[in-house]
């Protein structure tokens, strides 16, 4: 399993966004990283390698990828040609929140896959304008860079949600759920109870328990669980650190419940995980994008 680490693709001390225009000259070796991936498939078909199985895919295929999980790309028909923008999850509870009251593009980052719809031809031209000026940006924090960042990311974002992302035909995220979603992305690691998040946006636990699975699908609970394996799963790859103390960084300072949850989430224990993803991004088939600090 290859891998991609954010000082990789931001540098140690850029903004979190980046993009890349990427021709595949051949299979993409299955990779994981520690950000979030959109992409999308301007020319060509490939077979789309994820946890749930190969999937073909054809020109104008929209992709998401939470921290931590692995895709890949196999059996390329045609030359294909991907349009690649990296985001630093934190951006989400950052400057980015706002997307969350996006409906389908809320949700489509918030939980990944694969969009329901594709882009037609004019929609992936502008994306791969807007993506490949975006890679010419070496976006610095504090700076004027990071703001033409931000801009183009809304102008790729704005293409995208032109489009039916989601299978589920649901309202824009209530500010209730928002709210939750934001305290958790904060503060991963405290030992939130529904009790407390309940209080903490003035709802009752029944009401914020109905509200959030059925905007979202998962529980509260079940999606804290998610936020600290994803954040788990970065750790692991950008620290040595020992497999318990990133289970504490986290919210899990027990190693079995920590090991426990991690494989429920990943299908892995964290120490095979770590051990899976040793391959350096240079190593043959590996996707290495080309601004690579």
């Amino acid at each position: 399993m290859d891998r991609l680490r954010r000082r990789q693709v931001f540098g140690p001390d850029g903004y979190p966004v980046a993009a890349a225009v990427i021709a595949l000259d051949g299979p993409v070796a299955t990779h994981t990283h520690d950000f979030l991936e959109l992409a999308v498939l301007l020319e060509g078909r490939v077979t789309y390698a994820t946890p749930d199985g190969d999937r073909p895919l054809e020109a104008g295929a929209v992709m998401a990828v939470r921290p931590g999980d692995w895709h890949g790309y196999a059996d390329q028909h045609d030359p294909a040609v991907i349009a690649n923008l990296y985001l630093g999850p934190e951006l989400l509870h950052g400057e980015l929140r706002w997307l969350l009251e996006v409906g389908d593009l809320g949700r489509f980052l918030l939980r990944g896959g694969v969009a329901v719809d594709g882009l037609d031809d004019p929609g992936r031209h502008r994306v791969r304008e807007r993506v490949d000026e975006l890679s010419r940006v070496r976006a610095q924090p504090s700076r004027a860079s990071a703001v033409l960042a931000v801009g183009l990311t809304c102008a790729v974002l704005g293409e995208l949600g032109e489009i039916r992302l989601d299978e589920d035909h649901r309202p824009a995220l209530s500010p209730i759920v928002r709210s939750v979603l934001l305290l958790i992305g904060r503060r991963p690691a405290h030992p939130w109870t529904m009790a407390e998040l309940a209080t903490e946006v003035g709802a009752s636990v029944s009401h914020l328990h109905r509200e959030f699975r059925g905007q979202l699908g998962l529980t509260p609970m079940a999606w804290l669980a998610r936020n600290r394996a994803e954040l788990a799963a970065s750790l692991l790859l950008q620290t040595d650190r020992p497999v318990g103390w990133v289970g504490a960084q986290v919210g899990w300072p027990d190693p079995n419940y920590f090991s426990r949850c991690f494989r429920r989430a990943y299908g892995i224990s964290p120490s095979t995980y770590r051990r899976w993803n040793t391959i350096s991004p240079a190593a043959p088939g590996a996707l290495t994008p080309p601004f690579t600090h």
